[in-house]
């Protein structure tokens, strides 16, 4: 039998691991509440709220993916983990190296 707790890190798992890094938004209603707080600068709440987020996060950072390295339940409504995120740098240079309008030469 699995326990709340139990329940809570699988739930937080599946947060990270299929909603996340598989981007699969039909998982959002299921894994999170209407009563969910975004600590941000705004304190937004709501489902709503939190697929914002993450499809601003996904826009920004398309390749962006997260390793959970600890879950832990200590109630059946409280979680705590600690994660890695992975997010590939693309940088392009705006000007060839060298050229006259890069090296301040005329």
């Amino acid at each position: 039998m699995i326990t709340a707790e139990q329940a809570h890190v699988e739930t937080v798992r599946r947060l990270y691991e299929e909603y996340l890094n598989q981007n699969r938004p039909e998982l959002l209603a299921s894994l999170v509440g209407e009563d969910v707080v975004l600590h941000t600068a705004t304190e937004e709440r709501g489902i709503a709220a939190y697929a914002a987020l993450t499809d601003r996060l996904r826009v920004a950072f398309p390749d962006m993916q997260f390793t959970l390295q600890d879950l832990i339940a200590m109630t059946a409504w409280w979680c705590g983990g600690r994660w890695t995120r992975r997010i590939p740098v693309r940088w392009r240079a705006s000007r060839r190296r060298g050229s006259a309008s890069s090296s301040g030469r005329t």
